[in-house]
């Protein structure tokens, strides 16, 4: 039987990490007083649910960060905790913690794996609860990929990440739970050794990582393929990452088709398809099965095959070659083959010829990308197409986007609490005009984070959802918390998300 609360508060993708100057959350001080806020109102007689539904901590934005992180992790999360822009963050969930009738849950991200080793998971109930065994026995985890179920009044709901159905970012978990038992019964686990990453490692790793320093929205700015078209078209020697990026989710794919069947609780979207080719039919294996295999394989074969042959990747990557085809013919770069930066350099016209070319690439992004609360993204649908048991409400995370949607079928509401990181939008009307454009060009080359940050293109949301038991009603709302970390119920546009459950 599920646990039940009165209440429960969901918030996702913290993604504590990284250095001063390079890290994406800071808002430490303002989820202290939420945490404070809410332990004043819990009890025995309200018992209360925080859950953070994956990336609370990110291992990949640590300096040296590498696929698989397991050696230093223990070490790396101590130090996350330790640094001051963070510390505030572990002292409001030791006071939420600290009452009775509250119930800390906190969910496997894609960002956070190392988080379920035995000795890492030791650290981190130590670092939020210390040695008090009352405090101890409040926190749970939920790191098997399956998710958090639980009640409030008569509400079902589950919790999960959201890279489950990710291609790019699903993590296999019959190989992370493989490595934990060897290291329970072993004390090391060879199998770590050979750890596949997924192809959204790879990119944080190999190109995010190394390019943020010159080019310091690449962490901010989402969705990730507008980032790396921005990358490409400013720096066209990243190109080359593309076609490690593609050939990275082929094998990705086949890692899926391979994965035994108690393993695809999430992933498969058809159980009539179970025993069959998934994610793009034979078509899709066949190519990836080349990409795997031949590393010369031109990356044309996946963004000019059949539309099942793509993986997803087709429009972005056609898009950043077209551009950089463009300002080839033109003469027109920022940053040498050496890597000197000569954007300083480029006359007015070129500047807006290069703008340009930028401009147009991601016209097509942008404007595919739904800015609506209240609609399903495309990743959110395909998570829910696997939900098949009834909820009131599912939560995820992941995608950074909020959302707020009336389902119906087997699921009544979907809720994506979207980050506490920092977010950096580009929007159709940035895109719609050139004089408005010119101007987003010249922070993004500018390479001055403080000024991007201090732009209209960055917002700080901070968002929770909430799902609460009033007398004999229960309410869904996905708030705000402002800079007081008090709770409001409008979003910064103004807006209101709330509905009455039962």
């Amino acid at each position: 039987m599920e646990a039940e609360f009165n209440r429960a508060f969901v918030v996702s993708d913290l993604h504590l990490g990284g250095v001063a100057g390079f890290q994406m959350f800071s808002a430490g001080q303002q989820f202290k007083k939420l945490c404070g806020n809410i332990a004043e109102s819990t009890n025995n007689d309200n018992p209360t649910l925080l859950l953070i539904n994956g990336d609370f901590v990110d291992f990949l934005a640590e300096p040296g960060a590498t696929y698989w992180n397991g050696s230093p992790a223990t070490w790396l999360l101590a130090n996350i905790a330790g640094r001051s822009e963070f510390k505030p963050v572990f002292e409001g969930l030791e006071k939420f913690v600290s009452k009775p009738g509250s119930r800390l849950v906190i969910v496997l991200g894609n960002h956070d794996l190392e988080l379920s080793l035995p000795d890492v998971k030791t650290k981190l109930v130590e670092l939020i609860a210390g040695n008090v065994e009352s405090r101890r026995s409040r926190i749970e985890f939920s790191f098997d990929g399956t998710g958090y179920r639980f009640q409030v009044g008569s509400a079902t709901a589950l919790a999960t990440h959201g890279n489950e159905v990710d291609k790019s970012n699903f993590t296999r978990f019959d190989i992370l739970n493989q490595i934990i038992r060897e290291i329970q019964l072993d004390g090391v686990s060879p199998v770590a050794a050979s750890w596949k990453p997924s192809a959204g490692t790879v990119f944080v790793i190999d190109a995010v990582n190394k390019l943020k320093k010159q080019f310091p929205f690449v962490d901010l700015l989402k969705p990730e393929s507008v980032a790396f078209l921005c990358l490409v078209v400013l720096a066209p020697s990243n190109l080359a990452m593309a076609d490690k990026f593609a050939s990275m989710v082929a094998s990705t794919a086949l890692n899926e088709q391979n994965r035994p069947a108690s393993e695809r609780r999430f992933l498969e979207l058809d159980p009539a398809d179970a025993d069959g080719p998934r994610l793009g039919g034979a078509e899709l294996e066949r190519k990836a099965n080349a990409f795997v295999r031949k590393e010369n394989l031109n990356v044309d074969d996946l963004i000019y095959g059949s539309t099942d042959g793509t993986l997803g990747v087709s429009d972005w990557i056609e898009s950043a070659r077209t551009a950089v085809t463009n300002l080839a013919d033109k003469s027109i770069r920022v940053v040498t083959d050496t890597g000197e930066w000569v954007g300083n350099r480029l006359s007015e016209a070129s500047k807006n010829a290069h703008a340009g070319a930028l401009r147009n690439a991601l016209k097509l992004l942008v404007e595919n990308e739904s800015p609506q609360v209240r609609t399903a993204g495309e990743a959110d649908l395909d998570l829910l197409k696997i939900v098949k048991r009834n909820y009131n409400v599912v939560f995820a995370g992941h995608t950074h986007a909020r959302r707020f949607c009336a389902v119906g079928t087997n699921i009544g509401h979907f809720v994506n609490t979207g980050t506490w990181a920092g977010l950096m939008s580009i929007r159709a009307e940035d895109v719609s005009n050139s004089n408005r454009f010119r101007k987003i060009y010249d922070l993004l080359i500018g390479g001055n984070r403080n000024d991007l940050v201090g732009s209209s293109m960055f917002s700080n949301e901070c968002p929770v959802a909430r799902l609460e038991r009033v007398q004999d009603k229960v309410t869904l709302d996905l708030l705000r918390v402002d800079s007081k970390g008090a709770l409001c119920s409008d979003d910064l546009s103004g807006k209101e998300f709330r509905t009455t459950i039962h």
